[in-house]
């Protein structure tokens, strides 16, 4: 089993607080499967993302959907940012 840590960071950390752990068989996965994933374990998570473009940082850079996370990746979830 693998065990990716994900920082979650805003409005996102509201449900359980600034980090939680998924454990699954693979030792990586696409950004949108993690999303997912989390969602499915962290159901209260669905609702603070519903609606939200949420970005995901691996290893301090911005990374797209498409984008693989490995296990003792460094990994960050932002809801979206708006300011003047």
């Amino acid at each position: 089993m693998s065990t990716f840590s994900v920082e979650l960071c805003g409005c996102l950390a509201d449900p359980y607080g600034r980090h939680v752990t998924l454990e699954e068989a693979s030792a990586e996965m696409s950004v949108a499967e993690l999303l997912a994933k989390l969602i499915a374990a962290y159901p209260a998570l669905s609702s603070a993302m519903a609606g939200r473009a949420v970005r995901a940082c691996v290893n301090e850079a911005l990374v797209l959907e498409d984008s693989l996370v490995r296990m003792g990746d460094d990994i960050a979830l932002f809801p979206p940012v708006s300011g003047g």
